[in-house]
């Protein structure tokens, strides 16, 4: 998760992992390697340059308790807890809020190109440069806000035993593994919608209609229709245009700024839709994923080294995986320090789960639609929080990752619910032939779902991302285009769902979805449906006069002779002989 270290400085307080400090053979006299130990109330004494493993990096001279000396360890793997009085020269940089950003402006609303790049590629070098100026790194080689200290102590404190459990939660509650499925609509009907009902049923498109487009008529003189923006849609998922949407702007009231205000009423939306119209499947995976943005001074600029467009916004993000055609169903965008807070320092927007961890609160807000379900959602390593987990157990939700071992390692599992040791069966190449072999179910369960939100984001920038192609300079319009790409890839999935066959390339189908925009008939005035005249029913038999016999009532067209009657009516022509004149 985000990094919330101090700056650095002579007499500030920290900790680290035993096997990051150097020379490593005199630190492992006290703490041996094997171990995993963590060094804490460790003092800086000064910073230099140090070689470690053939580099020279930046380092933090330190005082480690009970080891004789000066030891050192590289600046990005060593958390300071409590600050200095004065910090190192190379770590005053300003805070990011206070230096200021420049506020859109109406030409950078309609550009046809993206913005200056002002950040560089993601190196180590740059990512300190980046942090020393108060912007937000994710870095997943630091230890969580909420396990970096010492692990809490045990009422017993004996020798252990480690069971194999032999029982599964959900099967006990006779739980079934429910596939993800569409509230409206069937998968054979999916199967066979077209590329623009596909998007539609994915895209949230009521709320275009109820806030949008009545937004940004208020700026127009001839009112924009649904028609007419799909297909101003589709030619930027093609091309790019020159004409933008309003959505608002940056709201100052009250004391405090929401530099978020343009996106934040879209995303919910966004979630809303895929609340009520899609019901996930039972296992689901928790990742990030990152809409690129290239300058530092937008709302929530974070950098996230390990992904490959390090730079931007960063998203939480959840998605189910069904015969792995992933669904990305609900998406939160992570707001860091430009989060908006009163005078007083109290938050704007509250949180439902306000006494809990960041973290924590995270999860239990990503997983609020399948609350009380019983659903299994599997996270990397960033969300394996024991308060997390057991909050999410609290509520009906199976939550499992793999331990981060920096940090507290082992002992932060104490006390964590277990949700199912049994055993699956899986296959492998063993000595170059597939075998099968028995595999624990959680560890089948996380390496089945653990890519499902990357293969979204994979699908999303390749091989030609929406956002390489939609030149921008205008913020929001970016995010915009993050939940654009979502729906798309997700029609693609579900159209694969359907039809039970493997996915389609993205761009073909972005191509025919382009071009059906384009083409839509939305605006189109209806044209109103006429009654087919009906002929009258003229019979082929041969035709002859008859006359009726005592006893014989009126002719039965559908017999095709006289009805039988108890009186003796006066012989007369028929109907139709009548009629027609015979």
């Amino acid at each position: 998760m985000v990094s919330t270290s101090k700056p650095g400085g002579i007499g500030a307080i920290g900790s680290a992992a035993s096997r990051l400090f150097h020379p490593s053979d005199k630190v492992h006299e006290k703490y041996p390697k094997d171990a995993k130990l963590h060094c804490i109330n460790v003092e800086i004494t000064g910073e230099g340059l140090r070689r470690i493993k053939n580099e020279a990096k930046m380092c933090y001279l330190v005082s480690i308790p009970e080891v004789e000396g000066e030891c050192y360890i590289a600046k990005k793997c060593f958390r300071v807890e409590q600050g200095p009085d004065t910090p190192f020269e190379s770590e005053r940089a300003p805070l990011r809020r206070d230096i200021p950003h420049p506020l859109p402006h109406g030409e950078d609303r309609t550009a046809l190109f993206n913005v200056v790049r002002n950040v560089g590629n993601g190196l180590a070098d740059e990512v300190l440069e980046l942090r020393a100026q108060g912007l937000e790194v994710d870095d997943d080689n630091e230890p969580l806000d909420e396990g970096a200290g010492a692990p809490p102590p045990l009422e017993y404190n004996g020798p252990h035993n480690f069971t194999v459990p032999t029982h599964c939660p959900r099967r006990e509650r006779n739980m079934i593994d429910e596939r993800g499925k569409w509230v409206y609509h069937h998968w054979d009907e999916i199967a066979s919608m077209t590329e623009f009902e596909l998007f539609q049923m994915a895209f949230p498109e009521d709320f275009m209609k109820d806030v949008i487009i009545p937004r940004t008529n208020d700026n127009l003189g001839s009112p924009l229709m649904l028609g007419e923006f799909y297909k101003w849609l589709g030619c930027n998922f093609l091309w790019r245009a020159s004409r933008g949407f309003r959505t608002g702007s940056v709201v100052e009231r009250d004391g405090y700024e929401d530099r978020f205000h343009e996106v934040r009423k879209m995303i919910d939306e966004f979630n809303n839709h895929y609340a009520h119209l899609y019901h996930p499947s039972w296992l689901n995976c928790l990742d990030e994923s990152m809409s690129s943005w290239l300058n530092k001074f937008c709302p929530g600029f974070m950098c996230v080294p390990r992904k490959p467009q390090p730079f931007g916004n960063e998203y939480h993000s959840i998605a189910d995986g069904d015969d792995s055609k992933s669904i990305m169903w609900h998406v939160k965008l992570v707001e860091g320090k430009d989060r908006p807070k009163k005078a007083g320092g109290q938050w704007v927007f509250l949180t439902e789960f306000p006494r809990y961890g960041k973290t924590t609160t995270t999860m239990l807000e990503m997983m609020k639609p399948i609350h009380g379900k019983g659903k299994v959602v599997v996270g990397d390593s960033g969300f394996c929080v024991r308060e997390g987990v057991v909050e999410c157990h609290k509520r009906g939700v199976w939550f499992q990752a793999y331990v981060k071992k920096r940090g507290t390692g082992r002992a932060e599992c104490r006390g964590l619910p277990s949700i199912c040791t049994l055993m699956t069966w899986s296959w492998g190449i063993i000595d170059g032939s597939w075998k099968s072999f028995k595999y624990m179910e959680p560890f089948g369960r996380y390496t089945r779902a653990k890519h499902w939100v990357d293969d979204v984001n994979n699908r999303r920038h390749d091989p030609i991302g929406l956002e390489e192609v939609w030149g921008t300079k205008w913020w929001a319009m970016r995010q915009f285009t993050f939940l654009c790409s979502v729906p798309e890839v997700n029609a693609v999935q579900s159209r694969a769902r359907g039809k039970n066959k493997v996915a389609e390339p993205q761009l073909h189908f972005r191509r025919e979805l382009a071009r059906q925009m384009i083409e839509n008939t939305l605006d189109d005035p209806p044209t109103p449906e006429v009654a087919p005249v009906q002929r009258q029913l003229r019979t082929n038999a041969d035709h002859a006069l008859k006359k009726r016999a005592a006893f014989e009532g009126e002719w039965d067209l559908d017999r095709r002779k006289f009805k039988k009657v108890t009186t003796n009516y006066i012989r007369l022509k028929c109907r139709e002989c009548a009629s027609d004149g015979a």
